[in-house]
Protein backbone atom coordinates (compact mmCIF):
# COMPACT_ATOMS: atom_id res chain seq x y z
CA UNK A 1 0.00 0.00 0.00
CA UNK A 2 1.36 3.88 -0.94
CA UNK A 3 2.13 5.79 2.32
CA UNK A 4 1.81 9.24 0.34
CA UNK A 5 -2.04 10.24 -0.13
CA UNK A 6 -3.08 12.03 -3.28
CA UNK A 7 -5.12 14.83 -3.68
CA UNK A 8 -9.20 13.54 -3.91
CA UNK A 9 -11.48 15.17 -6.05
CA UNK A 10 -13.64 16.44 -2.95
CA UNK A 11 -10.92 18.08 -1.57
CA UNK A 12 -9.99 19.96 -4.72
CA UNK A 13 -11.22 23.15 -5.91
CA UNK A 14 -11.01 25.42 -9.34
CA UNK A 15 -9.96 28.54 -8.81
CA UNK A 16 -9.78 31.59 -11.56
CA UNK A 17 -7.46 34.72 -10.49
CA UNK A 18 -4.83 37.14 -11.07
CA UNK A 19 -1.97 36.62 -9.25
CA UNK A 20 -1.08 39.49 -7.23
CA UNK A 21 1.80 38.72 -4.96
CA UNK A 22 4.37 35.84 -5.05
CA UNK A 23 7.29 34.98 -2.34
CA UNK A 24 9.42 32.64 -1.90
CA UNK A 25 9.17 29.99 0.88
CA UNK A 26 11.68 27.13 1.74
CA UNK A 27 14.13 26.44 -0.89
CA UNK A 28 12.29 27.06 -3.97
CA UNK A 29 8.68 26.27 -3.22
CA UNK A 30 6.80 29.92 -3.54
CA UNK A 31 3.80 32.00 -1.64
CA UNK A 32 0.87 33.15 -4.28
CA UNK A 33 -1.40 35.62 -3.45
CA UNK A 34 -4.17 35.17 -5.73
CA UNK A 35 -7.19 37.45 -6.32
CA UNK A 36 -10.29 36.26 -7.27
CA UNK A 37 -14.23 37.24 -8.11
CA UNK A 38 -15.95 35.31 -5.93
CA UNK A 39 -13.68 34.45 -2.94
CA UNK A 40 -11.08 37.40 -3.23
CA UNK A 41 -8.08 37.54 -2.02
CA UNK A 42 -6.10 33.77 -1.27
CA UNK A 43 -3.03 32.53 0.21
CA UNK A 44 -2.04 29.63 -2.44
CA UNK A 45 1.84 27.65 -2.20
CA UNK A 46 3.12 26.43 -5.30
CA UNK A 47 5.81 23.48 -5.14
CA UNK A 48 8.93 23.75 -6.76
CA UNK A 49 8.27 20.07 -8.06
CA UNK A 50 6.00 21.15 -10.09
CA UNK A 51 7.78 22.51 -13.27
CA UNK A 52 5.30 21.90 -15.49
CA UNK A 53 3.39 25.23 -14.48
CA UNK A 54 6.44 27.11 -12.48
CA UNK A 55 6.39 29.91 -15.64
CA UNK A 56 2.34 30.42 -14.81
CA UNK A 57 2.60 31.41 -11.62
CA UNK A 58 4.20 35.02 -12.13
CA UNK A 59 3.02 38.18 -11.01
CA UNK A 60 0.48 39.52 -13.20
CA UNK A 61 -1.30 36.42 -14.34
CA UNK A 62 -4.48 35.83 -14.90
CA UNK A 63 -4.80 32.13 -14.39
CA UNK A 64 -6.82 28.93 -13.73
CA UNK A 65 -5.75 27.12 -11.04
CA UNK A 66 -6.86 23.49 -9.38
CA UNK A 67 -6.27 24.00 -5.67
CA UNK A 68 -5.70 20.77 -3.53
CA UNK A 69 -7.74 22.02 -0.31
CA UNK A 70 -5.63 20.82 3.10
CA UNK A 71 -5.43 21.89 6.64
CA UNK A 72 -2.75 24.47 6.58
CA UNK A 73 -2.16 27.18 3.20
CA UNK A 74 -4.28 24.97 -0.12
CA UNK A 75 -1.83 23.81 -2.65
CA UNK A 76 -1.77 24.59 -6.63
CA UNK A 77 -1.69 21.15 -8.60
CA UNK A 78 -2.53 22.21 -11.87
CA UNK A 79 -2.21 26.00 -13.12
CA UNK A 80 -3.03 27.39 -16.85
CA UNK A 81 -2.89 30.56 -17.74
CA UNK A 82 -5.84 32.32 -19.03
CA UNK A 83 -4.29 35.61 -20.31
CA UNK A 84 0.13 36.36 -19.02
CA UNK A 85 -0.64 40.01 -19.89
CA UNK A 86 3.02 39.53 -21.76
CA UNK A 87 2.46 42.89 -23.94
CA UNK A 88 2.94 44.57 -20.15
CA UNK A 89 6.89 43.84 -20.05
CA UNK A 90 7.37 45.28 -23.40
CA UNK A 91 8.05 48.63 -21.36
CA UNK A 92 9.49 49.56 -17.95
CA UNK A 93 6.19 52.44 -17.51
CA UNK A 94 3.79 49.61 -18.44
CA UNK A 95 5.69 47.27 -15.67
CA UNK A 96 5.24 49.79 -13.05
CA UNK A 97 2.09 50.66 -13.24
CA UNK A 98 0.86 47.02 -13.34
CA UNK A 99 2.86 47.13 -10.00
CA UNK A 100 1.52 49.96 -8.71
CA UNK A 101 -2.28 48.22 -9.45
CA UNK A 102 -1.80 44.86 -7.85
CA UNK A 103 -0.05 46.54 -4.92
CA UNK A 104 -3.29 49.00 -4.36
CA UNK A 105 -5.29 45.52 -4.89
CA UNK A 106 -2.95 43.90 -2.46
CA UNK A 107 -2.69 46.85 0.72
CA UNK A 108 -6.72 47.47 0.16
CA UNK A 109 -7.92 43.56 -0.11
CA UNK A 110 -8.04 41.33 3.61
CA UNK A 111 -7.93 37.73 2.67
CA UNK A 112 -11.41 36.03 1.63
CA UNK A 113 -12.97 39.15 1.29
CA UNK A 114 -15.04 39.08 -2.07
CA UNK A 115 -14.84 42.42 -4.20
CA UNK A 116 -15.92 41.35 -7.87
CA UNK A 117 -15.98 45.04 -9.04
CA UNK A 118 -11.73 45.40 -7.98
CA UNK A 119 -11.03 42.08 -9.65
CA UNK A 120 -12.58 43.80 -12.79
CA UNK A 121 -10.91 46.75 -12.48
CA UNK A 122 -7.60 45.23 -12.07
CA UNK A 123 -8.67 42.81 -15.29
CA UNK A 124 -9.86 46.13 -17.25
CA UNK A 125 -6.54 48.11 -15.99
CA UNK A 126 -3.80 44.67 -16.71
CA UNK A 127 -5.90 44.81 -20.29
CA UNK A 128 -5.35 48.22 -21.05
CA UNK A 129 -1.44 48.17 -20.12
CA UNK A 130 -1.51 45.45 -22.40
CA UNK A 131 -2.37 46.98 -25.64
CA UNK A 132 -0.10 48.71 -27.59
CA UNK A 133 -3.02 51.66 -28.01
CA UNK A 134 -2.61 52.06 -24.51
CA UNK A 135 -0.08 54.98 -24.11
CA UNK A 136 2.02 55.28 -21.19
CA UNK A 137 5.38 55.43 -22.76
CA UNK A 138 6.02 59.45 -21.44
CA UNK A 139 6.40 60.26 -17.92
CA UNK A 140 3.43 62.43 -19.02
CA UNK A 141 1.23 59.61 -20.28
CA UNK A 142 2.02 57.11 -17.44
CA UNK A 143 0.95 59.95 -14.94
CA UNK A 144 -2.33 60.79 -16.74
CA UNK A 145 -3.37 56.69 -16.96
CA UNK A 146 -2.21 57.01 -13.25
CA UNK A 147 -4.44 59.79 -12.23
CA UNK A 148 -7.32 57.83 -13.98
CA UNK A 149 -6.51 54.31 -12.32
CA UNK A 150 -6.01 56.38 -9.01
CA UNK A 151 -9.81 57.82 -9.67
CA UNK A 152 -11.45 54.35 -10.50
CA UNK A 153 -10.14 52.70 -7.89
CA UNK A 154 -11.69 55.11 -5.24
CA UNK A 155 -14.52 54.82 -7.27
CA UNK A 156 -14.98 51.45 -7.15
CA UNK A 157 -14.13 51.06 -3.51
CA UNK A 158 -16.41 54.02 -3.05
CA UNK A 159 -14.67 56.34 -1.34
CA UNK A 160 -14.16 59.53 -3.66
CA UNK A 161 -13.92 62.39 -2.22
CA UNK A 162 -12.42 65.62 -3.99
CA UNK A 163 -9.49 67.85 -1.98
CA UNK A 164 -7.42 64.86 -0.69
CA UNK A 165 -4.70 63.69 -1.93
CA UNK A 166 -5.19 59.63 -3.29
CA UNK A 167 -2.56 58.52 -1.83
CA UNK A 168 -3.89 60.06 1.79
CA UNK A 169 -7.62 58.65 0.56
CA UNK A 170 -5.47 55.14 -0.16
CA UNK A 171 -4.10 55.64 3.78
CA UNK A 172 -7.08 55.96 5.34
CA UNK A 173 -8.82 53.37 3.59
CA UNK A 174 -6.27 50.41 3.51
CA UNK A 175 -4.32 51.61 6.94
CA UNK A 176 -0.74 51.90 4.44
CA UNK A 177 1.09 54.02 3.03
CA UNK A 178 1.17 53.08 -1.34
CA UNK A 179 4.14 54.09 -3.41
CA UNK A 180 3.54 55.94 -6.30
CA UNK A 181 5.11 54.20 -9.79
CA UNK A 182 8.37 55.39 -11.22
CA UNK A 183 7.71 56.36 -14.62
CA UNK A 184 10.39 57.03 -17.33
CA UNK A 185 10.39 59.46 -20.42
Amino acid sequence: MNSQSTPSSKSTITLTGIIIHSQPIFERDRLIELITPDQGKLKLLSKSGQKRYAGHTQIGNWIEATVYQRSSIPLITECHIKQSFSGIRTHFNRLSLMGYMLSMTRLSTAFHQPNANLFDLLKTTLTQLNSPDTNVNTSTEALIFQSQLEDHFLRCEGILEHGQSFQHKFYEYAGRSLAAPLVIE
